[in-house]
């Protein structure tokens, strides 16, 4: 099927955009996976970010910010095959690898992963031997044609929507998607992807890469100066008020956004929020699935106090309670590992750690081997007060979520969640009563134990 595409020319920047369909002409494939599944669970989706592969919700879920699951490729230093590694037939071919528990995490969600007729996207051949350097698991073979797997920006790192338009691709390359014609000009620059469209069209993608270094090995485990960025995200529920206050419109359609790291920031702002009186929070993009839709309309009416009001669409309050994130400056540095000769490190901190050791032992370098016990010494306390400091970040997001219950409660006149659940969600007002809520939860967690069931019979 023919893709809509941005005419290009190999010299300069086109003159002459496409604007994209007002409806999905090649909607992605919703896949699920009964490891990744979350309350709410919008679907998965497969697609491919520059060299990265990633497991991505198919639109924002209603309890978190994050569109990634999991990155779901391992690169191997120096291989160009780790790029574009292509099988017989012409399908993509990505491995699987690096540090034990994370790698194990990607091929149980592979797997376990079925598109809705409950075909498997995936080939997955395990043909490394146990123990080997780079941890490799397995090669995986994709299945799903290109105009069905969900893209991302290349230029803002804004992933599609199910619900949303289909961004369109380079007419040159062929290989980058954007998100509006303001990301192809931001894009369309030397260091960019001025400077990468020819090699790509020659098949040069992991020139590409070496070039500008986008992927990350070590996508589990933030360890540069700034820390954890799991414990910098703000998580409780004060995340949505503050997308609105900064009116952060991406956020609040699309969620976190991963733009790549060597990419500056807009020069111009985000749009304003625009006032709307349907109901929906500002920025929010209907699902078309009614029941989420209208649990967000009768959550936001909650919200500003206007329950059983026709115009929900007032601006929120310009309070929200304190943010749960821990600063910066209180994260503890993740030392880096010590230089050595003739060693070629891939960017999976755990992962580069062992393979420095058997470097350092297999030749004798023992002054690198001191220096490498201490760095490690370093890194464990370093996990050590994250790990502290990640378990009083949940405990703040508890205590905010009760506190906010709590109000909530008080407001309504209720003590107990079943009272404010026949209240503020009765029958035939676009929501359920608590009996019905209760007998909907159980159906889905029983269906959900199902799956996992098939899904471990299946592979095995």
């Amino acid at each position: 099927m023919m893709m809509r595409s941005f005419p290009t020319t190999m010299c300069s920047f086109p003159t002459t955009m496409c604007s994209p369909p007002p409806v999905p002409s090649d909607p992605f494939r919703i896949l699920s996976s009964p490891p990744c599944d979350v309350p709410f669970n919008p679907g998965l989706a497969l697609g491919r970010h520059h060299a990265s592969w990633f497991l991505v919700y198919a639109r924002r879920p209603m309890i978190q910010s994050q569109r990634v699951v999991l990155c779901l490729n391992f690169l191997v230093p120096d291989d160009p095959n780790s790029v574009e590694a292509r099988s017989p037939p012409g399908n993509p071919v990505f491995t699987v690898g690096g540090y034990g528990v994370a790698a194990r995490k990607v091929l149980d969600a592979l797997r376990g992963l079925r598109d809705e007729d409950g075909r498997s996207p995936v080939v997955l051949t395990e043909r490394y031997a146990e123990g080997n350097e780079y941890g490799l698991l397995a090669d995986v073979e994709v299945l799903i044609p290109e105009n069905e797997l969900i893209q991302a920006c290349a230029h803002c790192g804004t992933w599609e929507t199910q619900y949303g338009p289909r961004f369109l691709r380079c007419g040159g390359c062929k290989s980058r998607w954007y998100c509006s014609a303001e990301c192809q000009q931001d894009d369309w620059k030397p260091r960019y992807h001025k400077g990468e469209c020819r090699l790509l069209r020659e098949g040069k993608a992991s020139e590409v890469e070496s070039r500008r270094k986008l992927h990350n090995n070590g996508w589990y485990f933030d360890y540069g100066p700034q820390g954890d960025e799991t414990l910098l995200e703000d998580t409780g529920p004060h995340t949505y008020e503050r997308a609105v206050h900064s009116n952060d419109v991406s956020f609040l359609a699309y969620g976190r956004r991963y733009p790549p790291h060597d990419v500056d920031p807009p020069a111009t702002p985000r749009p304003p929020l625009v006032q709307r009186h349907d109901g929906y929070p500002p920025g929010f993009v209907p699902t078309g699935d009614e029941r989420v839709d209208s649990t967000i309309r009768h959550l936001h009416a909650i919200k500003l106090k206007t329950h059983g009001r026709q115009d929900a669409g007032a601006p929120l309050p310009k309070t929200y309670p304190v943010s749960d994130a821990v600063p910066a400056h209180a994260i503890p540095v993740f030392p880096p590992l010590p230089e050595a000769a003739g060693f070629v490190p891939t960017g999976d901190p755990f992962l580069d750690q062992s393979r420095l050791c058997a470097h350092l032992n297999a030749h004798g370098m023992e002054a690198e081997h001191d220096a490498l016990g201490n760095v490690t010494a370093a890194r464990q306390e370093s996990i050590e007060e994250r790990g502290r400091l990640d378990a009083e970040r949940w405990e703040r997001t508890r205590r905010l979520m009760y506190a906010a219950r709590e109000e909530l409660y008080e407001e309504y006149g209720v003590s107990s969640p079943g009272e404010f659940v026949a209240i503020a969600c009765p029958d035939g007002a676009g929501g359920e009563s608590l009996a019905k809520l209760q007998e909907r939860l159980r159906e889905e967690k029983e269906g959900a134990s199902r799956a996992r069931v098939e899904a471990s019979a299946q592979a095995a």
